[in-house]
């Protein structure tokens, strides 16, 4: 009889292991409020993997959520000519984007984010300027 609960405990103990290592390699999620005039993710990090974005636009306006890999900081990326848009290949590297966010929408994109620093902007006419930026940093 003790045989077999040590048995049971010991493969209950597994199946419990196994299911927390398959919630690791799940993606991770990242909440972005956009808001005139701001972008807010729920965390300012995140592990190297499957990233969803979930962007919610509690504003008025239509936004977006492009996503650069860069170095550079997040109120110097390169603008446009016309000085009110980001340059986004000058920027840096744009690994995804969720765009056409209309008010009171949720959208999401899932990317494969290797380690570095990622800005968030909204590139629409002027909403970098009005501060639609953030960095998430992915380790």
């Amino acid at each position: 009889m003790f045989q077999k609960v040590l048995v049971l405990g010991i493969g209950l103990s597994l199946l419990f292991l196994m299911a927390s290592c398959t919630t690791a390699a799940e993606a991770s999620t990242v909440r972005v409020t956009a808001n005139e005039w701001s972008l807010a993710p729920d965390r300012s990090s995140v592990r190297a993997g499957q990233v969803t974005l979930e962007a919610m636009n509690q504003g008025r306006a239509g936004h977006e959520v492009v996503v650069l890999k860069t170095d550079l900081a997040a109120d110097a990326l390169k603008l446009k000519a016309n000085g009110a848009e980001v340059d986004e290949s000058a920027s840096g590297e744009v690994v995804g984007e969720v765009e056409d966010i209309g008010s009171g929408q949720t959208k999401s994109v899932t990317l494969n984010l290797a380690p570095g620093r990622y800005v968030l902007t909204c590139n629409i006419l002027g909403h970098y300027h009005a501060g639609m930026v953030t960095v998430l940093e992915v380790s």
